[in-house]
């Protein structure tokens, strides 16, 4: 199966993806441009270049730079994952100022390569690390953008998520 044979039907989607935006990401937002990724060129026409480019996103490898943007299917899921990177950031020195939910309104995707992770994982026989493998199954990649116009809610972290120490250090940053 090449790229285009994973791509979604739009009926396959939900009308709502959720994605934690955050310094440092290999994903960067801009609020005129939208969400780019770190490479925004590369297409694949071959099973094992697009089935490496998978697997090493979603390993978080750094071996190549990624053409995904990972989204989540569920808010609460979103969310929770938010909190539990924050919450390990408090645990050590955090360089991260700024941490987002953005709600992303798939109709203004209609041009873009949207894929379900897990269907890619299980046709192509990938081998995810346990703590991605987790996430996979309510996990969309999309191929390097989503336009600002798809963005219809860009929600800061919750501040009870970040303890007063974190907040002290980001503020110092500024």
């Amino acid at each position: 199966m090449t790229m285009d044979q994973f791509r979604l039907h739009s009926d396959k989607i939900p009308q709502f993806l959720y994605r934690v935006g955050y310094e440092g990401s290999a994903t960067v937002y801009y609020p005129d441009i939208g969400l780019i990724s770190q490479d925004t060129r590369s297409i694949y026409a071959q099973d094992d270049d697009f089935g490496d480019a998978v697997d090493c996103h979603l390993n978080w490898s750094r071996k190549r730079k990624s053409r995904f943007i990972s989204l989540f299917s569920d808010r609460t899921h979103a969310e929770n994952w938010m909190n539990r990177q924050l919450k390990a950031l408090n645990n050590e020195n955090c360089n991260s100022k700024y941490w987002n939910l953005l709600e992303i309104d798939t109709t203004a995707l209609s041009d873009s390569y949207l894929f379900h992770a897990h269907e890619i994982v299980t046709s192509l026989d990938l081998d995810v690390k346990a703590i991605a493998s987790a996430s996979i199954k309510g996990e969309y990649l999309v191929v390097h953008r989503v336009p600002a116009a798809a963005i219809t809610v860009i929600q800061p972290a919750p501040q009870d998520s970040i303890s007063d120490e974190l907040i002290k250090q980001l503020e110092s940053m500024t």
